[in-house]
């Protein structure tokens, strides 16, 4: 039985509200003066011990906060002293472990609760088959550290991984599974499903009799107990979770893996989609892919001889896809999709953003870029969408980034303090030099990543770079060029004290040029939008979780049932484990957790 001591002990962990959906957790639900029940359901303790082979595992889930009876299994056997994990499940079910105290001395000093610092909710959104999950699991796994300095500051400021106790893993391990399938049988990932990711689902995997148990103390405990316990863990999905320490704080990180299905025009989707008003970051994924009338005229020729354009089209649509679909029509809906979401951002009181009181991060991972750099093969970045468009969205970022430095709104590393005391040297300087300046260094960075050495050292290899910017007289940048950090550098700078807060010279030249890319693939009026936006601190990422174009292959005799390969275009080329680094995954990670860095 759990009581009012237990209550309190789980409000001082992890405060009173569930950061996923908003039920309890911790905090005291009302009680119903005419029924003696809940209003709502209260949050759950959940115990686990010892696995008994086949019959499972041993467990007692009790009702925290009130004296009811828990519930517990009889075979296998329930013991208390075999306890191996605890778990609080907030109103909805989502899990936060307590603590793992099989695995501590007993008797021990140290505190085995999971205490939590910061909540840090990011959401990734993008339409259907976008490449969410691929781009997800390749991030988590990336190296927050730079493994190849031997000689790292120690300023206390080093974000260090937790070890996930197991039903928190099992969501990143079901979709790490799927991911190591493409790597070694080249199967390409299934669609994220809705339910698989419910926290009623998740525990049904481990203790499929404790779910039944909980929803008959609902039953008994709660209002309208029948209607909410068949709804109990069937809310807002369990996130993928990265709990980390920063400073001695720390830091629960969930990131919501979305399906592309929750973003279409289902208005039954919709209170879903609010949830994410409240979350912390969000990821807007842009899939090149479907932008047919950008990505065609750039992509299309340098293919090579082994594969055509339409197997490069349904490896990066999903495989299969066209096979049973009109491809103009699949890319066509996608991108619909795409610009729904682009422009439902830009709106007041929308699904997505709410006024939280601070700045919302918007990051933008512009995914499967490996397109992009085939096509620079035939020409220039500025070959994408219509003429003029890549460099006018390079620009523009760059504009807005000097307009919020000059408000005092950006605090900038020495390498971007350099640039944009270029750009706008002082307040007497006429507006019509800033923007001469801001189309000059644009126009140099445009010309640079057009080549693909360069940009592919921007996206994937993050070595150090030189940017030269030509000019002279009042137009010569100091130096002539632009130094871009190598992956490792930044991240060195991203574990000073106070970087969480700065814009680092590889985040902002990523970001140009990734602006005017997604600017290039049609964006460019959510996009401007957006950067007029006060609320919200906007970064692009330039993203390959393959690393190389994947292509869809179709196995098996015409007219009977297909089997799907993805495999990557070029023979001599492999798909990436999940840990190998990516320059803008692990940019985009250590984005994701600047609240976890702060």
């Amino acid at each position: 039985m759990t009581g009012a001591g237990e209550l309190s002990a789980i409000f001082e962990q992890f405060g009173g509200r569930c950061p996923v959906c908003g039920a309890a957790l911790g905090e005291a639900v009302p009680i119903d003066r005419a029924t003696g029940r809940f209003d709502s359901p209260p949050c759950f303790l959940l115990e686990i011990g010892p696995s008994d082979g086949a019959a499972g595992h041993a467990w007692r889930a009790s009702v925290v906060g009130a004296n009811f009876p828990p519930a517990r299994s009889t075979i296998p056997r329930f013991v208390e002293s075999e306890v191996e994990y605890v778990y609080v499940l907030c109103g909805d079910g989502h899990i936060f472990p307590q603590s793992a105290p099989a695995f501590h001395r007993r008797g021990a000093e140290r505190d085995v609760r999971r205490r939590v610092d910061r909540w840090n909710m990011v959401a990734a959104v993008g339409a259907l088959a976008s490449g969410k999950t691929y781009l997800l699991i390749r991030m988590l796994n990336q190296e927050l550290s730079n493994t190849q300095n031997n000689f790292p500051r120690h300023n206390g400021g080093r974000v260090e991984r937790h070890q996930l106790n197991p039903l928190e893993q099992i969501p990143l391990d079901l979709r790490s599974a799927e991911y190591n399938r493409t790597v070694s049988e080249q199967r390409p990932m299934q669609p994220t499903s809705a339910e698989e990711t419910r926290p009623a689902f998740l525990l049904t995997t481990r203790v499929p009799e404790a779910v039944d148990a909980i929803r008959t103390l609902i039953r008994r405990t709660v209002l309208d107990g029948d209607r909410r316990a068949d709804r109990w863990g069937r809310g807002f999905r369990q996130p993928l979770v990265v709990r980390t320490t920063s400073s001695k704080r720390v830091t629960w990180t969930g990131i919501a893996d979305l399906p592309g299905e929750l973003f279409s025009s289902d208005p039954g989707s919709a209170s879903e989609r609010a949830m994410l008003r409240a979350f912390d970051a969000l990821i807007w994924v842009i899939d090149p892919a479907v932008a047919a009338g950008a990505l065609d005229k750039m992509a299309r020729d340098p293919i090579n001889d082994d594969a055509d354009y339409a197997s490069v089209l349904d490896g990066s649509l999903r495989p299969g896809t066209t096979a049973v679909e009109d491809t103009r029509q699949v890319r066509a809906d996608r991108q619909r999709d795409q610009f729904e979401i682009g422009r439902s951002l830009t709106l007041i009181d929308n699904d997505y953003i709410a006024a939280h009181g601070r700045p919302l991060e918007m990051l933008i991972a512009v995914t499967k870029c490996d397109l992009i750099r085939a096509g620079l093969r035939k020409g220039g970045l500025d070959t994408l969408g219509r003429p003029g468009l890549v460099r006018r969205g390079v620009a523009a970022y760059l504009a807005s980034i000097t307009r919020r430095w000059r408000a005092g709104d950006l605090v900038p590393d020495e390498h971007t303090h350099n640039l944009l005391t270029y750009l706008y040297p002082g307040a007497a300087v006429q507006l019509d030099v800033v923007e001469r300046r801001v189309n000059q260094v644009a126009d140099g960075l445009l010309e640079h990543y057009s080549q693909e050495e360069a940009f592919w050292g921007l996206v994937h290899d993050g070595q150090r770079d030189i940017v030269e910017i030509p000019g002279g007289g009042d137009m010569a940048l100091p130096g002539r060029r632009i130094e871009v950090l190598s992956i490792g550098e930044h991240q060195d700078q991203s574990t000073e004290p106070g970087s969480a807060e700065r814009m680092l010279i590889r985040d902002l030249i990523m970001s140009a040029i990734g602006c005017g890319v997604a600017y290039g693939l049609g964006h460019d009026a959510a996009l401007f939008n957006l950067m007029q936006q006060e609320t919200q601190r906007i970064r692009f990422f330039l993203c390959s979780p393959l690393g190389t174009v994947p292509v869809g292959r179709a196995e098996g005799k015409p007219g009977y049932a297909q089997v799907y390969r993805l495999e990557p275009m070029n023979a001599d080329d492999t798909f990436p484990y999940m840990g190998d680094q990516s320059a803008a995954l692990t940019q985009l990670l250590l984005a994701s957790l600047r609240k976890a860095r702060a």
